[in-house]
């Protein structure tokens, strides 16, 4: 055994029914080193026929795992496929597959959710998701959509046609209630060569865009507990990818620009352990019990007229964020969008090069479907 300080994390997704998979088959997650792991669970003193004032013996009940790490977020599609469609499944998102078209046209926010959109000949009739300037996103389906043909949809009696610029292969994920849906995985930690391994890990994650710099997901896990033990660790999993740059547009709010240094979401699930008679710890399964998504951006003094943040708190307004991750040469792009957005408390005043500016947290509110909603898209262009 070394005894370096080296950690890996690999991952595997549990679903009923199917053989354990091991670390050596497992996928990898590369995650930075500072991630860490820390046994839990409740100290129960013994007091009975306690005459001293010294404590007595303990027991610890309950015992489980929690660990914490952080990625890079590299858009390779291996590692969606394997390493973050995995993860973010364990933390109660969905994905799916969609369709994303870019447009410059003025209008492309301007489609409606629910109706159809069509190709410049009628054809390729795809369902709406949601637009957000310049991107209008689509449900998967065969469809013949390509750079420069015209698309349009009818909305109120009237046709709003757009130019497409270009055409994405999207994965969005998003939010679920319902824990049927929600994923889990086996987490392997090696810590040089000795080995510890969650069993039924779900956890929390958070992202952050902040300028210039790669975009960071972090990710808080709960897991059962299973007794650390010696295995050979596996060689470090090295790829070429370079992280996705924060770096493309200012995010907007509402319907304007803001010019900001970091723009922040977390999801804030709650995650509990549900006791179970027949575990041999008494730890049942790590269930995810509610989220409340907040985050945060701090944008530049504006005029009033074009952003009030003090108003918008006091009165209660929601307004939507979007932030479109990727400059013009990127392959792969990322889009974030918070179609509800509430200030959580009054902005506070700062400065950044001796220019005023905000601190604005945000809550992700509820839909009229009762759903806290957001997206986080990945889009690869199509070749």
């Amino acid at each position: 055994m070394n005894k370096s300080s080296r950690p890996i994390l690999l991952l595997v997704q549990e679903e009923t029914g199917s053989p354990v998979i091991d670390p050596e088959h497992a996928y990898p997650v590369l995650a930075e080193n500072s991630m860490t792991i820390k046994p839990e669970g409740d100290q129960e003193e013994l007091e009975e026929g306690k005459i001293a004032a010294s404590p007595s013996r303990s027991i610890v009940v309950m015992p489980h795992y929690s660990i914490d790490f952080s990625v890079k977020y590299r858009p390779s599609q291996a590692f969606h496929e394997n390493s973050y469609d995995r993860l973010l499944s364990a933390c109660g998102l969905y994905a799916q597959d969609t369709i994303c078209i870019e447009s410059e046209s003025n209008n492309i926010g301007d489609y409606q959710s629910g109706l159809n959109l069509t190709n410049n000949d009628g054809s390729s009739a795809l369902e709406v998701i949601y637009a957000s300037k310049p991107y209008v996103f689509l449900k998967p389906a065969i469809h013949d959509y390509s750079d420069g043909n015209t698309i349009s949809q009818e909305k109120d009696g009237e046709t709003i046609s757009s130019t497409i610029k270009k055409v994405y292969n999207a994965r969005t994920y998003h939010p679920v209630t319902d824990p049927d849906l929600h994923g889990a995985c086996r987490l392997y930690f090696f810590k040089d060569n000795i080995l510890h391994t969650l069993v039924g890990a779900r956890g929390d994650f958070s992202i952050d865009f902040p300028v210039g710099k790669p975009v960071v997901m972090k990710f808080s896990f709960k897991g059962k507990f299973s007794t650390p033990e010696e295995n050979n660790m596996p060689a470090p999993v090295k790829i070429n990818d370079i992280p996705l740059l924060a770096l493309g547009e200012n995010p907007s709010i509402g319907i304007n620009e803001m010019q900001c240094t970091n723009i922040s979401f977390a999801l804030a699930n709650e995650v509990s352990i549900d006791p179970d008679y027949a575990d041999i710890y008494g730890v049942g399964t790590v269930l995810i019990t509610g989220r409340r998504p907040t985050g945060s951006f701090d944008p530049k003094v504006v005029s009033l007229n074009q952003y009030n943040p003090i108003s918008d708190w006091v009165e209660g307004k929601v307004k939507p964020i979007t932030h479109n991750v990727g400059r013009s040469s990127d392959v792969h792009k990322m889009n974030l969008y918070i179609p509800e957005a509430e200030h959580t408390s009054p902005a506070s005043y700062s400065s950044r090069n001796n220019i005023m500016t905000y601190d604005v947290s945000y809550t992700a509110t509820s839909m009229e479907d009762g759903e806290i909603y957001f997206s986080i898209i990945d889009m690869l262009e199509r070749l």
